[in-house]
């Protein structure tokens, strides 16, 4: 029943890239639901706790990057919006990591790159 749900949502979209993307998705949500609750999952029925979980799942045991987990996310939202449900489950922020200064060697490369040989001049 979920596979016909995945399926009747994901041939509303557009691209055919998203379609694929949020098919794997939605199957990947169904393996993890039926591994942690059992029985298969109804678009219908799902709620923000599970999709917490999940999102505690994909972050803890798979340790997904954060675009990873905000596009399975999407694609889980995206589902339960169309079977007239509206789950508000954050995503995950993206954490961009800090530049690397320049170090004397590398910023006196640069310079003289840039001014040619008479950078001091």
């Amino acid at each position: 029943m979920f596979t016909d749900q995945i399926k009747t949502y994901v041939e509303s979209l557009n691209s055919e890239q998203t379609r694929r993307r949020y098919r794997a998705a939605l199957t990947e949500f169904a393996r993890w639901y039926r591994t942690t609750y059992g029985q298969a999952p109804e678009a219908e029925r799902l709620t923000e706790s599970e999709g917490r979980e999940w999102r505690s799942h994909l972050l803890t045991v798979k340790r997904l990057s954060a675009a990873s987990v905000n596009l399975r996310l999407a694609a889980w939202r995206g589902l339960a919006r169309h079977y007239g449900q509206s789950l508000r489950v954050r995503g995950v922020k993206r954490v961009t990591p800090p530049l690397d200064p320049l170090n004397g060697r590398e910023l006196g490369r640069l310079t003289a790159a840039v001014a040619g040989d008479d950078w001091l001049g």
